[in-house]
């Protein structure tokens, strides 16, 4: 690589690592902007909700309903 092929990146090195900085930091100062927002609630699929069951009403019902 020539002289300019590396200062160009080392330059977009140091620019992503300085957004990665300025992000944190302002994660830090305002945190109620970066709370992840729980998933939407979709029902559950037979499968799931069948796992969901106590492991008596599995005995019960014989696994699927």
């Amino acid at each position: 690589m020539s002289d300019a092929h590396i200062t160009r990146h080392q330059n977009s090195l140091r620019a992503s690592w300085e957004t990665a900085a300025t992000q944190a930091l302002q994660a830090r100062s305002f945190p109620h902007r970066y709370i992840p927002r729980p998933p939407t609630h979709r029902p559950l699929s037979r499968e799931a909700s069948s796992l969901a069951l106590p492991a008596s009403a599995l005995l019960t019902y014989g696994g699927t309903g």
